[in-house]
């Protein structure tokens, strides 16, 4: 069992799963990145042996998703520092609920994890059978809980941001029916002082208190992580030009033949 404290810190993870990304080369089972491989829930595995941390108990997701996170719950909004799982449920194509996890009252099969590196825009890494990638869409990710060894970032610098508009309200209570405070401009620089619930943030503009749509909040990362991200993001292009080569190659190789005939 898990001990009351915390390990480590939203950031820490954060960063310490964008050196483990770095780091890894290919896919295997059971690995965690310190030898250049890793499954999908080793990129979280061998972020936490990064920061010192060890994992407590066995590798997989179906353990990590019912045995080490909290608030596991379907379609909820999410944040930095967030684990996301890909789900099936019973008679589904894939199904494949190991043993021994006969008796748990849930029967969701979590065959896929990856971590929320940002809100919005959204990013997700993990790591698949092609390597370490990044989403920036929710697809299949349909379950999101937060790891027991993180602590949630109760603190920190936000950028305002949004898909319209030019700025964002500032409410005095969590919820659309609560009094504007401000409008704060898409940009701006907020301090978030903690999460009033899934949806709302208190935040802290201007020597001004109250409550914004977590939505609208895209965590500050150092500068740093912002180079891991585009390290990943440019293999995954390399590796997208290097298999349309290959196929390109395939076909000119047939075109030879036929000429040779």
């Amino acid at each position: 069992m898990l001990r009351g404290d915390f390990f480590m810190d939203t950031l820490q993870f954060v960063t310490c799963v964008l050196k483990n990304a770095v780091r890894i080369h290919g896919y295997k089972l059971g690995h965690d990145g310190s030898d250049g491989y890793s499954d999908c829930i080793g990129l979280i595995v061998g972020a936490l042996a990064l920061g010192g941390v060890g994992w407590p108990g066995i590798h997989g997701t179906n353990y990590t998703a019912r045995f080490l996170t909290d608030g596991l719950r379907r379609d909820a909004s999410l944040q930095m520092g967030d684990l996301v799982f890909k789900a099936r449920e019973p008679g589904e194509a894939g199904y494949d609920l190991p043993d021994r996890y006969a008796d748990s009252p849930d029967r969701l099969d979590y065959y896929h994890v990856g971590v929320v590196l940002r809100a919005e825009p959204l990013r997700i890494v993990h790591c698949t059978s092609g390597g370490v990638r990044m989403d920036d869409n929710r697809g299949d990710w349909r379950y999101s809980a937060w790891l027991r060894l993180i602590q949630r970032q109760q603190t920190y610098t936000a950028t305002v941001t949004a898909e319209s508009g030019s700025t964002v309200n500032l409410r005095s209570g969590p919820g659309l029916q609560y009094d504007l405070v401000a409008r704060v401009p898409l940009g701006a620089t907020v301090e978030v002082l903690g999460e009033t619930n899934a949806d709302w943030a208190l935040v802290a503009y201007n020597g001004l208190e109250g409550s914004m749509m977590r939505k609208f909040l895209t965590p500050k990362l150092p500068e740093r992580d912002d180079r891991y991200e585009q390290i990943i993001l440019l293999r995954q292009q390399l590796d997208i030009i290097g298999q349309a080569l290959q196929t390109a190659q395939k076909a000119l190789e047939a075109l030879a033949k036929q000429i040779s005939a």
